[in-house]
This record gives C-alpha cells, sequence and structure tokens, in this order.
C-alpha cells in the first residue's frame, strides 16, 4: 500500500495557494478534514485485521450429515414438486460433499 506524507504534501499546497488568507483558511480546514479520514481509514484498516472465527462444534462430515437431513425433512414437507425436487437435490449434493471429504480423509 502506498504511503503519502501528508504533512509535506499541505505544505506544497499552502505554499501554492496563496493569494489570501480566505484560500489559507479553506485549505488549511479541508486538509483537516483530509487529516481525520486518513486516521479514520488507519484505524478501521487496522481493526479489520483482526478475524472473527468462530470454532465448530462439529466436524464437517456430521454437518454435512445434518444438512442433508434437515433439507429431506424439509422436502417431506414440501406441497411444491418442483420445491421438493430443488430440496432433495440440495440434500443429494451434501451427500455426495461428505464421500468426498471422506475420500480425502483415506488418501
Amino acid at each position: 500500500m502506498r504511503t503519502i506524507d501528508w504533512k509535506a504534501l499541505r505544505g506544497e499546497v499552502l505554499e501554492t495557494f496563496t493569494p489570501g488568507p480566505a484560500i489559507n483558511e479553506v485549505a488549511q480546514f479541508a486538509w483537516g478534514l483530509l487529516d481525520d479520514l486518513y486516521n479514520n481509514l488507519a484505524r478501521a484498516l487496522m481493526e479489520k485485521k483482526r478475524r472473527n472465527r468462530a470454532k465448530q462444534i462439529l466436524i464437517l462430515e456430521d454437518r454435512l450429515a445434518l444438512e442433508g437431513k434437515r433439507l429431506r425433512d424439509q422436502a417431506r414437507q414440501a406441497t411444491l414438486s418442483d420445491e421438493r425436487q430443488v430440496l432433495l437435490r440440495k440434500a443429494r449434493q451434501m451427500d455426495e460433499a461428505r464421500e468426498i471429504v471422506e475420500f480425502l480423509k483415506l488418501s
């Protein structure tokens, strides 16, 4: 990430715009806002680096099996055949994913 020397840039701008005190005041106000924005952004980026991770209680195979069972139960209660087919397809995908995980553990 490129770093910017804000104070040097501010000095250059203030030297460039010196026709009167009004422009200097506006420039100082604008640079004050930019400094605040930059500091807030830097603080937000520093806080963003912390990861909020939830620890899984069940292993992946168990979670996939539970999701497949939940989808099958939901498909049994579905009234529309299209909705039922979608739910059953998702349940089969959970079973296939579970089999792939088991296969990868064995190899």
